[in-house]
C-alpha cells in the first residue's frame, strides 16, 4: 500500500535545471579562478575560488533541496514527510486532521503538534475560488488512511 507524492513536474524540472545551471556556473567560475591565479592576478582568482564558487554551489544545492527532495510517503502504518531540511515519521493513528495550504499539507496530530509537508501545496487562488487541486486528493487519501488506522487501533484496544 506504499504511495508517494512528490513536488509537481514543473517544480522538479525547475529544481533539476537550477541545479545544473548553478553547477555549470560553479565550474566556470572555478576555471576562471584557477586561470586568474596562475596568470598573475591571484587576488581575483582566490576571490573567485573561495568566495564566489561556494555561494553558487550553495544556490545549486538549494535548488535541489527545494525542487527534488520533498515528498510524502504513505506506508501501511505511518506517513513519512520528507521536507528539504528535515524528515518526519508519523504514525497514522496520531493524525487527527490534514489540510492543504500555500505552504503545503498541514498535519495536525492528536497531541496538538503540526507538521507541514512541503511536497504538495494548494495555491491561495485555488482556495479562494474553491477549486479542487491535487492537494485535495492527497488530503482525502491521507485522512482515509488515518481514519482506518485509528479505527483499527480502537478495535484492537477494546476487549
Amino acid at each position: 500500500m506504499r504511495q508517494v507524492w512528490r513536488v509537481g513536474y514543473a517544480g522538479r524540472i525547475a529544481g533539476v535545471l537550477g541545479t545544473v545551471v548553478f553547477a555549470g556556473l560553479m565550474v566556470a567560475f572555478a576555471a576562471i579562478g584557477v586561470q586568474m591565479a596562475v596568470s598573475g592576478d591571484a587576488f581575483i582568482g582566490v576571490l573567485s575560488l573561495i568566495g564566489v564558487c561556494p555561494l553558487i554551489g550553495a544556490a545549486g544545492v538549494r535548488c535541489w533541496l527545494l525542487g527534488v527532495r520533498p515528498n510524502i510517503t504513505l506506508t501501511e502504518d505511518s506517513v513519512v514527510v520528507r521536507n528539504p531540511y528535515k524528515t518526519y515519521r508519523v504514525s497514522l493513528a496520531e493524525i487527527s486532521m490534514v489540510s492543504g495550504g500555500y505552504h503545503g499539507l498541514c498535519f495536525t496530530l492528536t497531541d496538538g503538534r503540526q507538521i507541514v509537508a512541503w511536497a504538495v501545496q494548494k495555491s491561495n487562488i485555488a482556495r479562494w475560488l474553491g477549486r479542487r487541486t491535487r492537494a485535495d486528493g492527497v488530503t482525502e487519501r491521507l485522512l482515509m488512511a488515518a481514519t482506518a488506522a485509528r479505527h483499527k487501533s480502537d478495535m484492537t484496544e477494546t476487549p
